[in-house]
């Protein structure tokens, strides 16, 4: 990767948002997050991989992360609406 992209680690996995809309909704309603997943080489060099080459566990510990930081930005969302300005 030639330039830092913002994203997170997972393992030898490296997640980054694509740019534009990435919260998308299926025909049911049900919301998911796109990521673009690199796998991290040994040589630490990076390839872009997809989904469907993604264990079962590492893609659960993605999902995971990716609650973990929606479920922090709605409680900072919160924190931020539930302070008082007076004049």
């Amino acid at each position: 990767m030639s330039k830092a992209k913002p994203g997170f680690r997972v393992g030898q996995y490296f997640c980054s948002f694509p740019e534009g809309e990435f919260i998308k909704e299926d025909e049911d309603g049900n919301l998911f997050v796109m990521v673009d997943i690199f796998k991290i080489n040994k040589d630490d060099s990076v390839e872009k991989i997809q989904q469907s080459e993604l264990t079962p566990d590492v893609e659960e510990q993605i999902n995971s992360a990716i609650n973990t930081m929606l479920l922090e930005a709605l409680e900072n969302d919160k924190k931020l609406g539930d302070t008082d300005v007076k004049d």
